[in-house]
């Protein structure tokens, strides 16, 4: 693997309005996101998570899923600092600090997780063209400079996004959870580094961070 492997996030249009975090009281309302709708039970989600952690940091913050978070974050009253290697204004407007930064420089994503108390690893990059290392710099180097700077920084809760991909192996699944083996063989190098990195993510865990 070579540091100069890089990670595209697509950029894709925000639903929620600037707004100011307005506290756990109104989580889902108006005044915290007037186009962000939340269910009872991620009300209940984000008041717990808010009771414990100040400040997040998203990877992937520019792409769907990153920005879903980030948006829900907010609402519920949380700093967040969002990391991708794109500009992302809509979501500076929002309130999250966003930083630029690739995920294979160790030192870029360790500074910019400097003040954070939860980590929300969802960056990677997915597909199934390309070549080997295009896929596992980001995915299993960038996952790796991830928890070295959770452990370095002390930061105890670190949130992993895997895939069904590190399961599938072309015949179809259905009934399936956590405990599910991964494939006997992967079909694209998306799915084994998605894999590798997950494994990490389940020997990083231990009591100073929990994965």
């Amino acid at each position: 693997m070579t540091d100069n492997c890089s990670i595209s996030l697509a950029p894709t249009d925000l639903e929620c309005t600037p707004s100011q975090p307005t506290g756990l009281n109104q989580v889902g309302g108006d005044q915290a996101c007037s186009k962000l709708s939340l269910d009872k039970r991620e009300q209940v989600a984000l008041h717990a998570l808010a009771a414990k952690i100040s400040h997040a940091f998203v990877t992937g913050a520019g792409g769907f899923l990153g920005k879903a978070i980030c948006q829900r974050l907010i609402a519920a009253g949380i700093k967040v600092t969002g990391f991708a290697r794109g500009h992302y204004p809509e979501l500076e407007a929002l309130g999250v600090t966003m930083v630029q930064g690739d995920l294979v420089n160790p030192e870029q994503v360790k500074q910019a997780m400097q003040g954070c108390d939860i980590v929300f690893h969802v960056a990677s990059k997915a597909g199934v063209w390309g070549d080997r290392d295009s896929y596992f710099c980001p995915n299993v180097k960038g996952a790796a400079n991830v928890i070295a700077a959770c452990k370095a920084l002390k930061i105890g809760k670190l949130v992993y996004t895997s895939t069904p991909s590190v399961t599938f192996a072309g015949e179809d699944e259905s009934g399936i959870d956590e405990s599910t083996p991964y494939a006997s063989r992967f079909l694209n190098y998306y799915a084994h580094s998605k894999a590798i990195a997950e494994k990490m993510m389940l020997d990083a865990n231990q009591a100073s961070t929990t994965t």
